[in-house]
């Protein structure tokens, strides 16, 4: 039986794709104060706990900077900061590096220590 070719071999040619432009895939600019700034980011799920240390954290530090709540898509776009998609992270980020992390279910006296220590 004969091998049949198909008729328009255009169409087996890959699709030309635009390219991209880079201004669009950079992420922002990182910050280049001298505060620090804090970031949490947790993923969907049951860390009620988690979040009311937190809270009681920011009691605990009044002269600390505010902690931002992000996602992690903003972390990794933003501070390209590797952030567990399955645990609760704690980041701080100073002149655009991240200068102290904890990740997982900790708690609020080893995140105070991690914070105290960043800020110091």
């Amino acid at each position: 039986m004969p091998t049949t070719k198909p008729r328009n071999f255009r169409s087996l040619q890959p699709t030309p794709i635009a390219p991209r432009r880079l201004d669009l895939v950079r992420p922002r600019p990182m910050s280049s104060s001298a505060e620090p700034a804090i970031f949490y980011c947790r993923p969907a799920g049951p860390f009620v706990d988690e979040d009311a240390q937190l809270e009681l954290l920011e009691t605990r530090l009044p002269g600390a900077p505010r902690i931002h709540r992000v996602t992690l898509e903003e972390l990794d776009d933003r501070w390209r900061a590797w952030v567990s998609a399955e645990l609760p992270s704690l980041i701080v980020i100073r002149e655009g590096r991240v200068v102290a992390g904890a990740m997982g279910r900790l708690p609020a006296r080893e995140l105070e220590d991690v914070v105290r220590r960043a800020l110091a």
